[in-house]
């Protein structure tokens, strides 16, 4: 189904953009205790459900090992 009158001329673009990764943050001296898990996330607020993004966690060496979101370490 056409929205607009025959004939007409409307405005469309594309445009490439780019996704950088976060910048990860964290203060220069971090300490856990055994038993005391920490979680890792990404996006503040993201409901997965919502299944908007996919989410590599890598190691390293740049081996994907979750990919889950949030992460509980």
């Amino acid at each position: 189904m056409e929205r607009c009158r025959v004939g007409f001329n409307y405005h469309h673009e594309t445009k490439e953009v780019e996704i950088l990764p976060p910048v990860l943050t964290l203060i220069d001296d971090v300490t856990t205790c055994s038993g005391n898990p920490v979680t890792l996330t990404a996006i503040d607020g993201y409901d997965e459900s919502e299944d908007l993004y996919n989410f590599d966690w890598r190691n390293a060496a740049g081996e994907v090992w979750e990919t889950a979101h949030p992460i509980l370490l």
